[in-house]
């Protein structure tokens, strides 16, 4: 008995199967959409540049400050441990998350554009 091939739908559904399908992998054509990708990057980069102004600005405002504030700049322990109750240590916390966020999208986008 011979192997039966399966129908797909026309449209979509068929397109892909009959691209996987490929054993030489040459059908496979996809726009990169380079042009969207760039702007990504750039909007990443505006707000990167956004949340590094907000950031040296609150280490400016720390240095004038007691010496808890600089002794939080310089521990993470005693950071954390502050942003817990002190608001100007958890808008700082708060920051620094923002901060991960963004520049871990920026990060994988700009390895997928290479």
């Amino acid at each position: 008995m011979g192997r039966r091939e399966k129908h797909y739908i026309e449209g979509f559904p068929s397109l892909a199967a009959f691209i996987a399908s490929d054993p030489d992998k040459t059908t496979l054509i996809f726009k990169r959409f380079d042009r969207l990708a760039a702007r990504n990057l750039l909007h990443l980069q505006s707000d990167l540049a956004k949340l590094e102004a907000e950031q040296d600005a609150l280490d400016n405002h720390a240095s004038e400050e007691d010496m808890q504030s600089k002794q939080c700049l310089r521990n993470w322990e005693d950071f954390s441990r502050s942003a817990i109750s002190d608001p100007r240590y958890r808008e700082r916390d708060e920051l620094a998350r923002r901060i991960r966020r963004v520049l871990k999208d920026y990060r994988e986008v700009s390895l997928d554009c290479s």
